[in-house]
Formats: structure tokens, sequence, C-alpha cells
């Protein structure tokens, strides 16, 4: 679901509208990429209990998840941001989105620039699951609005969509509400939701210690 989100429905409307050639290149790139960080999951072929263990592919995970989390916060909005300013598609609707987008950036870069002051050791866990939430989630609902508003190809294409949005949005909030089984197959972005729900239990257990 999260990849129909990510590169599917942008490339669909790249090839649905020929003169959308900066989308179609983007969700071509998108595409391999996350088929990349996929193919490397599966390789290596490990449950999600193990995947942020110290063990010699510790580093390839967590490269994976870096990537899967700071692609997104970055590439996607400077690419829309490009994309309608370079168009000039700047009516009411997208500037609504370019400032969107825009936020998310500087508040991205604005806790970066904090974590280089403080170290990331320092940051509090409830600030660090916040910012991953907003980095890993919110640029492809973003993106995905953008797309229906702009190329909506036709009406069962957008009912597809929403669809797609909401099955996808009530999986992923599956990963907070319900337990999920350490022998749960790793895959690339399991491991990333699988780490925030690690960090808001651990967040849950400092508090707990405080109130005691």
């Amino acid at each position: 679901m999260y990849n129909t989100v990510t590169w599917v429905i942008p490339l669909t409307v790249s090839f649905a509208y020929n003169d959308s050639l900066a989308v179609k290149i983007f969700s071509i790139v998108n595409m391999c990429l996350h088929i990349t960080c996929a193919f490397i999951a599966l390789i290596k072929w490990k449950r999600i209990g193990n995947v942020i263990g110290v063990d010699d592919d510790n580093g390839i995970w967590m490269s994976t998840i870096i990537f899967l989390i700071l692609f997104p916060v970055f590439v996607i909005p400077i690419f829309w941001i490009t994309y309608l300013v370079t168009n000039h598609m700047v009516a009411s609707t997208n500037l609504l989105f370019i400032i969107l987008f825009g936020t998310l950036l500087a508040f991205t870069l604005m806790f970066l620039i904090l974590v280089c002051c403080k170290g990331w050791k320092r940051i509090p866990d409830t600030i660090l699951v916040i910012f991953l939430v907003i980095c890993f989630y919110t640029p492809n609902i973003l993106q995905t609005l953008l797309i229906l508003l702009m190329w909506p190809i036709n009406f069962y294409f957008v009912k597809t969509c929403v669809f797609v949005l909401v099955l996808s949005l009530t999986r992923n909030i599956s990963y907070f509400t319900d337990e999920v089984p350490n022998e749960f197959l790793a895959t690339s972005t399991a491991a990333i939701q699988w780490k925030i729900r690690d960090l808001i239990d651990k967040a849950a257990r400092n508090d707990d210690k405080a109130e005691e």
C-alpha cells in the first residue's frame, strides 16, 4: 500500500497525461529506489524483531530506514514546489500545497539543525516520534491529494486512489493499535513503522518511570 501511494499513483497519472514528462521521470526514479529498498529487505529475509539488533546487517537496515524517512520529506516537497512554480501553476489550491510542502521542509530542516546542535541522543523520544511520523507519512498524503486535484483522470480513478489512501492509512495505524509479532516479516516499510512503534512504547515506559 505504501508503494502504491508513493509512486504507483504518480506514475499512472504521468502516463495518462503525456505532457507530464517531469512527473514521469520523477515517478520512475522514485519507483526504482523504493523497489531497490524492498529487494534488499526481501533478500535479507529477517523478522521484525531482529531488524534493529546489533549484527552485520545493522548498517544496511539503518541506511534503508534513514533513506525512506528522509527521501520523502526532502525530495517530494522540493519536486512539487519546483514543478508548480516552474509551470506557473500557482492557483489558490496549488498555492496551498506549495505552502504545506514548504512548511514541511522548514520543519525538517529545523529539526535536523536541532539534532546537530544538541545531538541525536539528547532529543526526547516524543519529539523524535513526531518527526518520524511526519516525515514518513505526510509527504505521500499531500502528494496524493495534490495529484487527485490536478490530474483527476476520471471518477473511478479518483475513487480508487481515495480507497487506496484510506486503506494504506488504516494498515499503517494497525502497527500502533495492534501488537506486532516479532516473527512478522521485515519489509523495508514495516521496519520503519515497527521502529516508530518501538519508540512510542519506549516513551511511554519513560513516562511511567517518571511518574513513579
